[in-house]
């Protein structure tokens, strides 16, 4: 079943377009990866918004690519939402 992930963390918008930068080209390669935006967190920080073809495609990718990359001490909060459909152009 698909999944929307919403992720916060207290990442500067510097910090989190050089993540993005580095992290591009091998999401789209990902197990179960169906779409991803990224931007300010109205709270302060940077907020990602994901699909994936399931929870655990997400969580595997976040615990392999971007867990071990963030900076020392930055946990983000991320709550995956379960979907009926998922639909893409």
């Amino acid at each position: 079943m698909p999944a929307l992930l919403i992720a916060e963390a207290n990442l500067t918008g510097e910090v989190s377009a050089g993540m993005a930068g580095q992290m591009t080209p091998l999401i789209r390669t990902a197990k179960g990866f169906i779409c991803h935006a990224g931007g300010p967190d109205p709270a302060d920080g940077s907020r990602v918004v994901e699909i994936w073809e399931s929870e655990e495609d997400g969580q595997n990718w976040f615990d392999h690519n971007i867990k071990p990359n963030l900076p020392p001490g930055v946990v983000p909060k991320h709550t995956y939402y379960p979907l009926h459909a998922a639909v893409t152009k």
